[in-house]
């Protein structure tokens, strides 16, 4: 599936060591790299529906950083005092060296803008 918005592949379920994530962001078809065999991740997303556990938060992080994508995104959806919990919590949590990982809501998700000034006809 191609994202036209943004000008990437989407691929949903993209394995990684030990899992799975919801969403990648890939380069788009005509972006082929030699001796890559396939598509070049750019961002992953781990979506969670609402309030989770620690232990979700981290296996999310793990996934992110087997990607190895340039960007990672755990976006968590709805509110309320346990999500902002959760999300106070993997803010905390993803502020070390490694991937470069954002905490994301549901509303910024409706912020990605309409248009990318890569987007292919």
């Amino acid at each position: 599936m191609h994202d036209a918005r943004l000008g990437f592949d989407v691929a949903r379920e993209y394995p990684v060591p030990g899992g799975r994530l919801d969403v990648v962001w890939l380069a788009a078809q005509g972006c082929a790299i030699p001796r890559f065999e396939r598509p070049l991740p750019v961002v992953g997303f781990e979506v969670e529906s609402g309030h989770r556990t620690r232990k979700y938060i981290k296996g999310d992080y793990l996934n992110l950083a087997d990607l190895g994508a340039g960007l990672g995104v755990i976006v968590l959806l709805r509110d309320g005092e346990k999500v902002a919990a959760t999300r106070r919590f993997a803010e905390t949590f993803i502020d070390r060296p490694g991937p470069r990982i954002l905490v994301w809501s549901e509303q910024d998700v409706y912020r990605l803008p309409p248009t990318s000034p890569r987007h292919r006809s």
